[in-house]
């Protein structure tokens, strides 16, 4: 079983067993297959009871203990998340079993063999760019596949089985992207991160340039030429390559750009000529540049520009994608996945662009000790743009570094000697009251982090359209 190579070769009606369901991904994966006809369950004893519900309704059983008790016989094999450890009883009941364990990343490779695949990789913007691309080619009628890692919300979903082509992001972490082998692939840019698996940026690039090896020698890479470790990674490529970026250098470009605090406009130039306009309906310079990925991504498929520029229109983001949950109460709440000083900078340069004379509040939970500790100056600097930050205790998650100095509240202390009033708090039910007790009228408040703050943000809207 585990030497599959595309799910064709899957037995109809197959039970696959998911250990981590309820991470984004894995639990769009677990919808899909189960769209493709096989029989699924899963367990995760900290799913989010939303996505036990959204998964329960599509005949999927969820179990919140991970005990090994729910593993039989009967299990054709376990797809497990890269977060569960060897040790874990639902793995260790599986090897007593001999039933094959699938890590998500090999997976997924295996669905990306059965289509056309379209990765899409790089240290920032990958589901933005990923949901981006699953709209422009969702023009005239077409139905892409796709797996991504957030709710598309044209879509109302996180995955789909659709025509030829399949759509997914390409995660570094673990260099679980290793496993794909695409058509095309994107890389939006390449900064150091996940120092606790590389040793430096230096590795980080030789691990995408091994992944650009597995590109198919007949398709094409699209890359943005602004970042300049994407564009050493891509030096060596040996497919066919699409430079996009805002620098004179790249292909692809985009000119003539119109932006306000609601929207981009743009002329989209390749080779030197005009191809098509677009129109976005989201704000801030890096997502001009993960539409030229996705109109990239056209071009080296040989698809329809102009239709799929047109597209792009009705793009309506992805969920925890700067969702903006409202205005209630003259304040207004935003929830952000950024997790890396980078895409804290981005979040908080353009919703001070889109609200200038607004005081901008932000909670912060830091992902992982170890990525706060080895970016932990970076991190400090990247609030410059906020009035008033609140930092809550390190989301931990996957994490193996134990460092006792490396803590939320010496992060509210960095900030502050920076300059930038911060103030800590212990834990997300403290930091809701203690943030309600702060926002007044006129607040832009966010949430920002990978694991659960978001929460916070969902229970101060709900309970300022309560006051309403």
């Amino acid at each position: 079983m585990t030497n599959i190579e595309n799910i064709k070769q899957i037995k109809p009606g197959a039970k696959i067993f998911f250990s981590g369901i309820g991470g984004s991904a894995m639990n769009a994966m677990a919808k899909l297959l189960k769209n493709e006809g096989f029989n699924i369950s899963g367990s995760d004893p900290n799913i989010d009871p939303v996505i036990k519900e959204r998964l329960n309704k599509e005949a999927i059983d969820v179990y919140t203990i991970q005990d090994g008790s729910y593993i039989n016989s009967d299990i054709t094999f376990i797809i497990a998340t890269a977060a569960i450890p060897p040790q874990n009883p639902d793995i260790l009941k599986a090897s007593s079993l001999n039933i094959p364990v699938i890590k998500y990343a090999k997976m997924l490779g295996i669905i990306m063999n059965s289509f056309t695949g379209i990765a899409i990789a790089g240290t920032h913007g990958k589901t933005t760019t990923s949901a981006m691309t699953v709209q422009a080619l969702s023009c005239d009628g077409q139905t892409p596949s796709f797996i991504i890692g957030g709710n598309v919300k044209s879509k109302d979903n996180g995955s789909r089985l659709g025509h030829e082509l399949f759509i997914a992001e390409a995660c570094e972490y673990d260099r679980s992207f290793l496993n794909l082998k695409p058509v095309v692939a994107v890389i939006t840019n390449i900064e150091e991160d996940h120092l606790d698996i590389y040793s430096g940026i230096d590795d980080i690039i030789d691990t995408f340039k091994q992944f650009i090896n597995q590109i198919d020698k007949n398709g094409a890479l699209v890359y943005c030429i602004d970042s300049d470790a994407a564009a050493i990674a891509a030096s060596l490529a040996e497919c066919r390559t699409i430079p996009y970026g805002f620098s004179q250098k790249a292909e692809l470009r985009a000119e003539n750009i119109k932006s306000d605090h609601e929207s981009n406009s743009f002329d989209v130039i390749y080779k030197g000529q005009k191809i098509s306009e677009i129109s976005l309906s989201m704000p801030g310079a890096h997502n001009i540049l993960n539409a030229l990925a996705v109109i990239g991504t056209g071009i080296a498929l040989n698809k329809d520009v102009q239709a799929m520029s047109k597209a792009l229109k009705e793009y309506q983001g992805v969920g925890r994608r700067f969702e903006k949950y409202g205005t209630a109460g003259e304040i207004t709440v935003i929830d952000d996945y950024a997790h890396h000083p980078t895409e804290i900078k981005a979040l908080l340069k353009g919703v001070k662009e889109r609200y200038p004379k607004n005081r901008i509040v932000v909670l912060f939970q830091p992902h992982q000790i170890s990525r706060t500790k080895l970016l932990f100056d970076d991190f400090a600097k990247s609030f410059t743009d906020a009035d008033q930050v609140f930092i809550s205790k390190i989301y931990a998650a996957r994490d193996k570094t134990s460092d006792e100095t490396i803590t939320g509240i010496a992060l509210s202390e960095k900030i502050n000697s920076n300059g930038v009033k911060s103030q800590y708090c212990q834990n997300l039910e403290e930091s809701e009251k203690t943030v309600s007790s702060f926002l007044k009228k006129g607040d832009i408040f966010l949430t920002a982090g990978a694991g659960d703050v978001f929460k916070v943000a969902q229970k101060i809207w709900d309970d300022l359209n309560k006051k309403i």
